[in-house]
């Protein structure tokens, strides 16, 4: 991708493939649907955050029907 374009990666794991997009000037999506996985993505992206110096904004897909 250019930088500034998103990259989409539906099976995020640990996040690895946003943590690049992140530090290389790219937006990143990730899906994940294991919460171990999604609670180690969060702990890496929020590294890519303070090595980006830019806030990252991380939403879980289903937070609105867990709220309710």
């Amino acid at each position: 991708t250019n930088p500034g374009e998103t990259v989409l990666t539906p099976f995020m794991g640990v996040g690895s493939e946003v943590y690049g997009a992140l530090v290389n000037g790219r937006r990143g999506v990730g899906i994940e649907l294991k919460d171990s996985y999604f609670r180690q993505a969060e702990k890496n992206l929020l590294r890519a955050e303070a090595d980006v110096g830019t806030p990252c904004e991380q939403v879980s897909l289903f937070a609105e029907a867990a709220a309710q």
